[in-house]
C-alpha cells in the first residue's frame, strides 16, 4: 500500500530535531574553539592594544602601539634615533635584552633589559616607571607613560627577558 503525503518524513528519511539541536551547538563550540579570543593562541593579537602594521608575537599587542606612538619618534629605525638606540624597528627584544645601553652617556655601562629577570629589570624598566631613573630621563622624553601603559611595557618586557630567544624572527616594533 502507498503512504498518503501526510504520513511522509518532511525533511528526509532520518531527521530528528534534537539531532539536530546537537549538530548546532556542536559546530558553535568548534567555532570558538577554533578561533579564541584575541590573543589566546598569538599573543601579539589584540590583547588590549592595537597590533599596528608589524603584528608578531612578542608579547600582548599592546606595546606595539606603544613604541609606535610614543618610542619611535625618537628612536628611529636603524639605531640612529635617540641613544643609538631604535624602538621602531621589528624585533626590540633583541635590541633590548641583555644589551648595554649604548657607547656614550650615562647609561652606557647599564643593561637595558636584564635576561632572566623576572620581574623586568635594566634601564629600559628605569626609564618608562621612574620618575628619575638612575641615568638620563624618563622616557618618553621628561614624562612617564600612563599606568596602563606602564603595566603593558613592564609585561612585555618580562616576558621578553625571561624568554628573548623564543622571538628570534618575530615582527614586532
Amino acid at each position: 500500500m502507498k503512504r498518503s503525503l501526510p504520513d511522509a518524513c518532511p525533511r528526509g528519511r532520518f531527521y530528528n530535531p534534537r539531532v539536530s539541536e546537537l549538530f548546532l551547538a556542536f559546530g558553535l563550540l568548534l567555532a570558538v574553539a577554533v578561533t579564541g579570543c584575541a590573543g589566546a593562541l598569538d599573543p601579539g593579537v589584540g590583547g588590549g592594544g592595537s597590533n599596528g602594521a608589524m603584528g608578531g608575537s612578542s608579547g600582548n599587542g599592546c606595546q606595539v602601539a606603544i613604541f609606535a606612538g610614543q618610542c619611535a619618534n625618537c628612536h628611529i629605525a636603524g639605531g640612529n634615533g635617540a641613544a643609538g638606540l631604535d624602538l621602531a624597528s621589528p624585533n626590540p627584544e633583541m635590541r633590548l635584552v641583555g644589551k648595554m645601553g649604548g657607547s656614550t652617556g650615562s647609561c652606557s655601562s647599564m643593561t637595558l633589559l636584564v635576561a632572566n629577570s623576572n620581574p623586568a629589570t635594566g634601564v629600559f624598566v628605569d626609564k618608562i616607571t621612574l620618575s628619575s631613573p638612575p641615568c638620563g630621563s624618563s622616557m618618553p622624553l621628561g614624562t612617564l607613560p600612563s599606568p596602563a601603559d606602564q603595566s603593558c611595557l613592564t609585561g612585555w618586557a618580562t616576558m621578553v627577558a625571561n624568554a628573548p630567544q623564543a622571538f628570534s624572527g618575530e615582527e614586532t616594533p
